[in-house]
């Protein structure tokens, strides 16, 4: 039997089912992978295609995925402080999709975490 830690920390990587806000370019319940740059209390700052966590610049979106969603970076801008139990994770290829795209990680969605093999 394995064992499923929910308890996935900024810096580690947690495993999720994503829910109906990635639809229609990936299918709900789909599950995900991603690293957790922010957690409950940080504060996460979407603006002009640029990520920042606690001021701390963090990634950028893709262009790439911004034409793909057919929408301008602006539609992105958010301004947010996490509540208890919720991540923000993204993608380590410059091009692949996460929080950026979709907000938070809700407790619920949470799998466990997970361990990449390099």
């Amino acid at each position: 039997m394995a064992k499923t830690d929910k308890n996935v920390s900024v810096g580690e990587y947690v495993a999720f089912e994503v829910d109906s806000r990635v639809e229609p370019f990936f299918k709900k319940g789909m599950p995900f992978a991603k690293l957790v740059v922010a957690a409950e209390g940080d504060h996460v700052l979407v603006k002009n295609g640029i990520l920042s966590v606690n001021g701390k610049e963090i990634k950028h979106l893709s262009d790439k995925n911004l034409n793909k969603m057919g929408i301008k970076k602006e539609a992105l801008n958010r301004d947010i402080t996490l509540n208890k139990g919720e991540l923000w994770g993204v993608g380590t290829h410059p091009d692949s999709f996460g929080s950026m795209y979709w907000g938070r990680i809700y407790p619920n969605q949470v799998i466990g975490q997970i361990y990449p093999i390099y």
